[in-house]
């Protein structure tokens, strides 16, 4: 999987803003020659209630964000 990062410089009223926190484990990552041992992470995803958001939506950005 690659995984790519975008990040939008996009301001949200605070009346709309919910923050959502994903916390992954450790986990380990089966190359196709080796094994990597990935860190815990943490990923931060602000949604804004006046823009639709999809289960499928939120699918893709967690990929974006998790190797």
């Amino acid at each position: 999987m690659i995984c790519v990062s975008v990040h939008y410089c996009v301001r949200i009223d605070p009346g709309n803003a919910s923050r959502l926190v994903v916390n992954v484990s450790k986990y380990v990552v089966d190359g196709e020659y080796w094994q990597v041992e990935m860190s815990p992470q943490e990923h931060e995803l602000w949604l804004d209630r006046t823009v639709q958001f999809s289960l499928s939506k939120f699918h893709d950005e967690m990929a974006s964000k998790i190797i």
